[in-house]
């Protein structure tokens, strides 16, 4: 929790979405380690409000997607971000295994410490920093199907190692 004017929070029982959490986001121009959290509730959003400096979170039903669709479905949402790795706990809390944390899937529930902080450049604004991970409820990332289903004599591709998966 946020006591007033205070630069850090936690904030307990988070849906996380987009883990990158193992190795920086290489998709940003600056990559960092980042968390998506989303469906932000009235006790996390003041939480973040009573940040010093105070945070304003995205409202998903003001934002689209690459495709114009709406991004209602995350309600109010934010991505705290690190430069360097941050430490990532399950409920005990245990440190969590680096082949674990690769694996944090949408859906998973955390409890996440966070910092806000200003910056000018290319424009002012607040942001939010990562401190912390603790993973309440983990959810494995499946990387598999997809949407498909099993295709009879169909093409079989031989087995793929973990590291050469393209993506």
């Amino acid at each position: 929790m946020a006591e007033e004017g205070n630069k850090y929070a936690t904030l307990e029982r988070v849906n996380l979405m987009w883990a990158h959490l193992d190795k920086p986001n290489e998709h940003n121009d600056n990559p960092k380690f980042e968390i998506e959290l989303t469906n932000l509730t009235e006790e996390h959003l003041a939480q973040l409000k009573a940040l010093d400096p105070s945070y304003t979170p995205n409202d998903g039903a003001k934002k689209v997607d690459k495709d114009g669709k709406s991004k209602e479905a995350k309600g109010f949402y934010c991505c705290p971000k690190s430069s360097r790795p941050v430490p990532v706990f399950d409920s005990v809390p245990n440190n969590m295994h680096i082949s674990l944390i690769k694996k944090i899937g949408n859906g998973s529930v955390g409890n996440v410490k966070i910092h806000s902080y200003t910056y000018t450049k290319p424009k002012k604004g607040v942001a939010l920093g990562l401190d912390e991970v603790q993973i309440v409820e983990y959810v494995e990332y499946d990387s598999g199907a997809g949407s498909f289903n099993k295709v009879d004599e169909g093409f079989v591709a031989p087995p793929v190692e973990e590291d050469n998966v393209p993506y």
